[in-house]
């Protein structure tokens, strides 16, 4: 009798922790899927911004290039041979630009 009790604690236990590291890696599973889906959403708002802004100024939307593929406050826009930092509203419905220069124009540029 005292044999069998121990181990259906044994297996009861065994069973909790099993379940707690399903429930752990569900987690993490679930943690880089919302972060994946934020990379891409901020990343179809840049493509966005860029369209928008190709068409304030005037250019080519493939002269405009930025240090950043996803949309956020700070990052900085090269259009045509000027740059300017990007400076977005909290809830990112408005921006400023503000021309730049840079320290050290030896810049190497990838296009994707």
């Amino acid at each position: 009798l005292y044999m069998r009790h121990r181990l259906q604690t044994k297996y009861r236990d065994l069973t909790i922790i099993a379940f707690l590291f399903l429930l752990f890696i569900s987690g993490i599973q679930y943690q880089d899927y919302t972060d994946s889906q934020n990379i891409h959403s901020k990343s179809s708002q840049m493509v966005n911004f860029v369209r928008l802004l190709s068409k304030e100024k005037g250019v080519d939307i493939n002269s405009i290039f930025s240090n950043s593929v996803q949309l956020s406050d700070g990052i900085i826009i090269k259009i045509d041979d000027r740059y300017y930092r990007i400076h977005l509203s909290v809830d990112q419905q408005t921006y400023s630009l503000e021309k730049v220069w840079l320290t050290n124009p030896e810049i190497k540029i990838i296009k994707k």
